[in-house]
């Protein structure tokens, strides 16, 4: 299980606005290569997403079935797998607002994923080390023009 926190200078709503728009996932999150909408039916949302991996390895790719929640108190999508180059892929998002403060926002990101391909131990831990907070970074840069709260 990997997870990741970060306090973003948005309001919830705002920071959700990027999450709920998979379509756009490879705009704003470092190392996806494609990201689609595939349907959309009321709060589930069936999305596909490419993530790079160095070029010697291919690149995984996963549908999943989203659940939306529109908040207060909060905002989220989770997710679990339709198909893809995983064994297991399920994850959340929440967003809410940090004690109180509708104007900031404490993002919480969790993901549990077994590739289906064999990926080196040091890989795995680069990627839950550095790509999470990588990732929430980029949403915060793209949210407020700053990387660092």
């Amino acid at each position: 299980l990997t997870r990741g926190y970060a306090l973003i200078d948005a309001p919830p709503a705002k920071v959700f606005a990027l999450i709920d728009k998979c379509g756009n996932y490879a705009k704003v999150m470092p190392r996806t290569a494609e990201s689609k909408e595939l349907s959309r039916r009321g709060n589930v949302i069936v999305c596909k997403v490419v993530i790079e991996l160095p070029f010697f390895m291919g690149n995984l790719t996963s549908i999943t079935r989203g659940v939306h929640t529109i908040g207060p108190p909060f905002w989220g999508r989770s997710w679990k797998l339709i198909s893809g180059t995983f064994e297991h892929n399920t994850g959340l998002w929440t967003m809410r607002p940090y004690r109180g403060d509708p104007s900031v926002t404490l993002v919480e990101y969790a993901l549990h994923a077994l590739p289906t391909i064999y990926l080196p131990d040091a890989l795995l831990e680069r990627a839950a080390g550095k790509g999470v907070p990588n990732m929430l970074r980029s949403l915060r840069k793209v949210l407020t023009g700053k990387e660092k709260r």
